[in-house]
């Protein structure tokens, strides 16, 4: 036998292997679903590591919290006791619910290498509601919420839509899309990215102080912007309206388009 012939069976075997380790894996699911009291203007802090949330608005002046669990191991007992490990803790005080997403310790590395856990959140929560929300490998989407928002990812897009107060968005590889309905003037918001574009849609009647950076990318806005200092193709500093508090964009590998909504 040539070494060619032994290097192609090798490589079969160790692929057939592959196989049968991905064929025998054991994939479980588990539904966390609770509802807790939430008066108008409370605070809702979320930190996930590995999943979408998703937040909506309704007209009950409480929180409905849907998550739901998944696992992947090699077997079914790695994937219960993952399962098992995999914990949302939910801490309602006065003034504020927090939910944090406690993942499996990192014991033989979840067992080996094939492991993995996520929870995805679907939310509702009363309009007035202020959110800081944040998750690491997932995307998070707003919508009709007219409280304070801080979000954040870094592997994902962030979404906001039909909101009505101050909104710091931020991800590293992903896309931010805002739609502001109403802006207070004088409330400074921030949206960063590293790699991808940003597009914020806001009233014809905005009053902002506009400073938006790319490197990678090119800049556009349907507004006349008052120029008080630069403004070239990835660069823009002006007034809006003449002036208010400040909104920042920034990307490095990304185009930012400000429009009307």
């Amino acid at each position: 036998m040539n070494l060619n012939t032994r290097s192609r069976i090798i490589w079969a075997l160790a692929a057939g292997l592959l196989l049968a380790g991905a064929l025998s894996a054991t994939t479980l699911e588990e539904t966390f679903d609770q509802t807790f009291a939430f008066a108008p203007g409370d605070l809702l802090e979320l930190d996930n590591t590995n999943g979408n949330v998703t937040i909506e608005a309704w007209d009950r002046q409480e929180i409905h919290i849907l998550a739901t669990k998944k696992v992947k191991a090699s077997s079914s007992e790695k994937a219960q006791e993952l399962m098992q490990d995999l914990q949302i803790e939910v801490e309602p005080s006065s003034g504020r619910i927090r939910v944090d997403t406690r993942y499996p310790r990192n014991k033989d590395r979840w067992f080996s290498s094939g492991s993995s856990s996520s929870v995805r959140y679907e939310i509702k929560i009363p309009a007035s509601a202020d959110l800081d929300v944040s998750t690491v490998n997932g995307n998070v989407k707003i919508g009709r919420i007219s409280g304070d928002l801080e979000v954040g990812t870094t592997n994902g897009n962030v979404s906001v839509s039909e909101s009505g107060g101050r909104l710091n968005a931020r991800t590293t590889n992903g896309s931010i899309n805002a739609e502001l309905s109403e802006i207070t003037t004088g409330e400074d918001m921030v949206f960063r990215t590293t790699n991808g574009g940003i597009t914020l849609s806001i009233p014809s009647s905005t009053q902002a102080d506009l400073t938006a950076r790319t490197t990678n990318g090119s800049i556009k806005t349907d507004f006349p912007i008052s120029v008080q200092g630069t403004f070239s193709r990835n660069r823009l500093e002006g007034e809006l309206n003449g002036g208010g508090g400040s909104i920042e964009l920034r990307t490095t590998n990304g185009s930012i388009h400000i429009e009307e909504l």
